[in-house]
């Protein structure tokens, strides 16, 4: 499966691979979720989930443990997920810059939220989810053949 996605100007495209033609692959399956490979500015890997149903990106618990002294503002926001609709004490980034090979994803005002259910028990660190708001900035190619996940900001 190779899908491009180009939200601004509503067009989907649909391929059939045409083989290996990438040598590095940034998108995985943990635990039967899709879960992509980025890095920060240093080069530390970053590790988030993909959900097209969510409206919003999001930062998990574990980002903090990864960055404890990022600065950040405490409020109260309404989420609706598969829980219902809920109020939770958030925290929110005001700038977080993300890189996938030689392009990056910028998020403002990007929310940390508590972990549903408790803290993960894993071994993987999964610091954030990506929603569909990343589609309202770039063009985004999902590579299932060669497992890679890219974006062409507009």
């Amino acid at each position: 499966m190779d899908i491009e996605i180009d939200k601004r100007n509503k067009k989907l495209t649909i391929r059939k691979p045409t083989g290996r033609t990438v040598s590095e692959s940034n998108l995985f399956q943990i635990n039967g979720i899709p879960t992509a490979v980025f890095h920060d500015a240093t080069g530390n890997e970053l590790l988030f989930n993909l959900d097209t149903g969510a409206n919003h990106s999001l930062l998990r618990p574990d980002f903090l443990k990864v960055y404890p002294d990022m600065s950040f503002t405490s409020n109260k926001k309404h989420l609706w997920g598969v829980g219902g609709y809920q109020v939770m004490e958030t925290k929110e980034i005001k700038l977080l810059t993300i890189y996938s090979y030689a392009t990056h994803i910028e998020f403002r005002n990007i929310q940390l939220v508590p972990e549903a259910g408790g803290s993960r028990k894993d071994q993987i660190k999964i610091i954030g989810t990506l929603g569909s708001n990343i589609l309202k900035t770039a063009v985004v190619r999902i590579d299932g053949f060669n497992r890679r996940l890219d974006f062409f900001p507009y």
